[in-house]
């Protein structure tokens, strides 16, 4: 059994919440707790009645001749007073106490010595794989575990018979005490050793010519492997760098063929006549609106717009301006005349609303091109 194994062992059966439910330690709480308070302070109080009597009664009197026994055989006392009687509240309570700091430290070295002797399994695997022998301190060590295993039963077992002892007094708390501290100066030598034998293994290692000549080589291999990870993190940089810059290539190349493109069609739009024929259309439909949600000023300056849009394209055009107004006339009687006939026939907030977005279209339509019917002739 290993040293680790031993001492779970030893603190399942010393310090298990198992003890709980069903207790191997002696508990003494019951004798200073009610009902036996009840009893001795009744009873053995030097509570006399007007008599000069006990005014415990018969069955408390028993009772207190019972509690009486055990405090003597708990004690070693031959004669129990109050201030004994007191006192066992407080001897009992510095025990738990005792036994309490006891277990902390016991889990502490538990803990420590667990992870000291991984630690030194480890280095003397580490020790035979570079010397090619066992370590002497090794084996040394793992000779002596039997003793030492002996060593830690005996003190733990010893530690346990007092507590399980029916004895309450200073002298033997003296006795759990002293148990307590040999049992844990035990522990923390053990831990010492484990930790200057690592030490003492871990300087030979390091030392060792095998050991220097690994370390080398796995230096040698983290070296180049953070050479070829700088070399691949570069090489993903550039190729993150090549494509930005031929996505911002092809981004432009595309935005340049789209305004291409774009001004393609409107000199198409130009040549074809489209912008005439949409303006010939927007003033039809002024005119036709015109006599019921406009008027003669409105008509007048349409008709002004319109002839000043006709003669900037009218160079332009790739055919007579009198075949686009043709056009322009079947477009609106296809799309337009029948609607407008209606918002024409009778006044509404929707045939004013069209007519002012028609004029305002054929208004943008001529500030497109440059032109307007403003006065701006110098007349003063």
């Amino acid at each position: 059994m290993s040293l680790m194994k031993t001492l779970l062992t030893l603190f399942v059966l010393l310090f298990s919440s198992s003890l709980v439910a069903e207790p191997k330690i002696s508990d003494f709480s019951y004798l200073y707790e009610h009902p036996n308070s009840h009893y001795f302070f009744t009873c053995g109080a030097g509570k006399l009645n007007i008599f000069g009597g006990s005014s415990c009664g018969s069955y408390l009197g028993e009772q207190y001749e019972k509690l009486i026994k055990e405090l003597k055989e708990v004690t070693g006392l031959k004669k129990i007073n109050v201030e004994i009687y007191k006192n066992i509240e407080i001897l009992d309570k510095n025990r738990s106490m005792l036994i309490e700091s006891t277990e902390v430290n016991f889990d502490s070295y538990l803990l420590k010595i667990k992870k000291n002797e991984d630690k030194l399994d480890l280095n003397c695997k580490e020790y035979q794989k570079y010397f090619g022998s066992n370590s002497k301190e090794c084996n040394e060590f793992k000779n002596s575990e039997n003793s030492t295993i002996q060593r830690i039963t005996n003190l733990s077992q010893n530690f346990s018979d007092l507590l399980n002892e029916f004895k309450l007094n200073d002298e033997h708390i003296s006795k759990i005490n002293l148990s307590s501290k040999e049992l844990i100066n035990f522990f923390q030598s053990l831990d010492s050793k484990l930790i200057n034998l690592n030490k003492s293994l871990n300087y030979q290692i390091i030392n060792n010519a095998n050991y220097i000549l690994e370390e080398k080589r796995i230096a040698e291999e983290k070296r180049i492997a953070e050479e070829k990870r700088i070399a691949e993190e570069k090489r993903i940089a550039e190729e993150k760098r090549i494509a930005e810059q031929n996505r911002i290539a092809e981004e432009k190349k595309k935005k340049l063929k789209q305004k291409k493109e774009y001004e393609e069609k409107i000199q198409n739009d130009i040549t074809k006549g489209v912008n005439l024929i949409e303006a010939y259309v927007s003033y039809l439909i002024i005119k036709n609106l015109g006599s019921q949600y406009g008027g003669y000023e409105d008509l007048n300056e349409s008709k002004k717009l319109i002839k000043l849009i006709e003669d900037y394209y009218k160079d332009l055009v790739d055919t007579s301006v009198d075949k686009l107004w043709d056009r322009a006339i079947t477009k609106y009687r296809n799309s337009y005349s029948s609607d407008i006939e209606t918002l024409a026939s009778f006044y509404s907030s929707q045939g004013l609303n069209y007519y002012k977005l028609t004029r305002w279209n054929l208004q943008n339509q001529a500030n497109q091109i440059g032109v307007s019917i403003s006065d701006t002739n110098k007349d003063f």
